[in-house]
């Protein structure tokens, strides 16, 4: 009936949601798109478990909602604040046990993928090929227009490049 934990560990590259009653689920922080604090997200009622594992104390696994659809949770039940990721359009749901934990959880999320890939991720969502050529030797080379903005004054840099793949 109250069986089961959640814990998070973080790395230099990536996070490890370590459950205890479920698999464990790790992240790079470079696959993650966006992060945001929820609070009383699942205050409707209409959220249901398609796999995994829940009690009085833990949700954990895949579940389903108007909200989000389908998405991979690991939730504390005493606690009312979230952590919402989507990753590659897959969504993820973490809180800790109460709303300190779960601000130092976001806080932490957010350090780490602004010293790792996340930005640069970003920049390659914002990137448009402009043209792919491919030589004899079967190497292919992408021409990318990038446009990036380099401080909150909004400046951009824009410049068309090549790239080799």
């Amino acid at each position: 009936m109250f069986w089961g934990s959640i814990d998070i560990s973080f790395h230099d590259n990536d996070f490890t949601v370590e459950a205890q009653g479920w698999s464990d689920y790790t992240v790079d922080y470079e696959q993650i798109d966006s992060i945001s604090y929820k609070e009383n997200l699942f205050q409707n009622g209409n959220d249901r478990r398609t796999n995994g594992m829940g009690n009085l104390k833990y949700g954990m696994g895949n579940f389903r909602n108007d909200i989000y659809g389908d998405y991979i949770r690991y939730t504390h039940a005493s606690c009312h604040s979230y952590v919402v990721m989507d990753i590659g359009g897959k969504i993820l749901v973490v809180n800790g046990a109460d709303e300190s934990e779960t601000k130092k959880i976001y806080d932490t999320l957010t350090e780490k993928c602004q010293m790792n890939q996340c930005v640069f991720h970003r920049i390659r969502k914002e990137a448009k090929i402009t043209g792919i050529a491919v030589t004899n030797r079967n190497t292919c080379y992408f021409m990318m227009r990038l446009r990036v903005s380099w401080n909150h004054e909004g400046d951009f840099y824009d410049k068309q490049t090549i790239l080799h793949r």
